[in-house]
């Protein structure tokens, strides 16, 4: 008994996380609900294109919703991009906070998830405990029919 429980509670949050991951792709989750590039992309226009080249590749993660891989290009083009003399305070500036926004979105996403999961993880436990219960009662009943039946038929043979 105590394995199918235990089946269906991970069974339940293998369902559970694939929703919230669906949940999380689509945005649904978080105080950011996209992280747009555009305002940092459009300081870059006068930039030089080995610049350009560099930071596009973090632009094109975020519109493809990768933030993870947009903020890894991000933090790598931070140590690259210092030495650089063809690029700007407010381009450096910009880059910086579309990290940041970044880490939010990506922050605020975990935390709703995980508050989330650890609800439909109670519900799943309130399931089980009620189940167990339920097949307590169906083995006290079982059991209790028998010990009728034997001592039935201990009576009846005599």
């Amino acid at each position: 008994m105590k394995k199918v429980i235990l089946i269906v509670v991970l069974l339940a949050l293998v369902v559970a996380g694939g929703v919230g991951y669906k949940f999380y792709k689509d945005g649904y989750f978080g105080s950011i609900a996209r992280v747009e590039p555009g305002p940092a992309e459009k300081r870059f226009d006068s930039a030089s294109p080995e610049v350009k080249a560099k930071v596009q590749k973090a632009f094109d993660a975020i519109k493809a919703d990768d933030l993870g891989l947009a903020l890894a290009i991000l933090d790598d083009l931070s140590f690259e991009l210092v030495p650089e003399v063809d690029i700007t305070v407010d381009q450096q500036a910009s880059l910086m906070d579309l990290a940041q926004q970044i880490r939010t979105k990506l922050g605020d996403d975990a935390d709703a998830a995980m508050e989330e999961g650890m609800k439909k993880l109670e519900a799943m436990k309130e399931a089980a405990d009620s189940a167990g219960a339920d097949a307590k009662e169906a083995v006290e009943g079982a059991v209790q029919g028998a010990v009728d039946a034997v001592t039935g038929a201990a009576t009846g043979n005599q």
